[in-house]
């Protein structure tokens, strides 16, 4: 009987050291999706691994002090170097996911490896970041101030400073839809562009491209400065130049508003709003 006590005794106390250990199991609980926005401090190897992979994932944005989720001067002024570039975003100062799509068609375009992330050779191709607290190598800023340089030397001066208020207005605008009859931020045809570019100068202009030619000063197309008025197709089409014979202009439907050659269109005067 004493062994059969003893026995039981034994069997019952594995169970209970059993059922400790499947109710207390930690990989149980560490795999689950974390639901809560603040979870409390975890110390298993699952989550200290999980933290260093997510941490060296990140290290290239990390560099350049520009990370999804963000919001700073240093991110306004990467989605104003993109719009310029083509790869219009909004230039709220907050890096969100119409910053990151932006950033990974720049980067599609340049023959950059496409990760969405501000990277030390991205920045570098768009010609630096002001604001952003950049960690890197003396090597990659001395590039990054060379690139900027030449952006800078080959950008036309606008001739004063209305003028250049319309063109950082249409750079603003890339990417707007184009809206028969537009003239707001919901959509633009092209005369409503060029007359919102010069209003947002505080100049007052006429509406329609045809009234914008001939209302407004003529000058010569070998004498244009940017802000001026580029017309097109015999009065019906107008773009805003914007310097080195380009201008920003909205075509037609299905096409938003973007940065071309004037040698794409025949090219059929220019006028000057101010």
């Amino acid at each position: 009987m004493s062994k059969l006590r003893t026995t039981l005794s034994t069997s019952l106390a594995t169970l209970a050291i059993g059922s400790v250990s499947l109710v207390g199991s930690p990989t149980a609980h560490a795999q689950a999706p974390i639901q809560n926005p603040e979870p409390a401090p975890a110390s298993s190897q699952t989550t200290t691994r999980t933290l260093s992979a997510s941490s060296s994932n990140g290290s290239s944005s990390k560099t350049s002090g520009l990370t999804f989720g963000t919001r700073s001067e240093a991110v306004r002024s990467l989605q104003a170097k993109l719009t310029r570039a083509g790869h219009y975003v909004p230039q709220t100062g907050y890096f969100g996911t119409m910053t990151q799509q932006a950033l990974r068609d720049f980067q599609a375009s340049e023959g950059i490896t496409v990760t969405g992330r501000a990277t030390a050779r991205t920045l570098s191709a768009l010609g630096g970041v002001s604001g952003s607290s950049s960690t890197s190598t003396s090597s990659e800023r001395t590039a990054r101030s060379a690139v900027t340089s030449s952006v800078s030397s080959t950008r036309q001066a606008a001739s004063s400073a209305g003028a250049q208020a319309a063109v950082d207005f249409a750079y603003g605008a890339i990417g707007t839809p184009y809206v028969y009859g537009g003239t707001t931020a919901a959509g633009y045809d092209c005369s409503g562009l060029t007359q919102a570019a010069w209003q947002a100068a505080g100049v007052s202009i006429p509406r329609t491209s045809y009234a914008q030619w001939s209302g407004l000063q003529s000058v010569s197309t070998s004498n244009l400065q940017p802000g001026d008025i580029v017309v097109f197709y015999g009065g019906s089409h107008v773009g805003l130049y914007v310097g080195d014979g380009q201008v920003i202009h909205s075509s037609r439907p299905g096409q938003p508003v973007s940065k071309v050659s004037m040698s794409t269109m025949p090219v059929s005067g220019a006028v000057r709003p101010a």
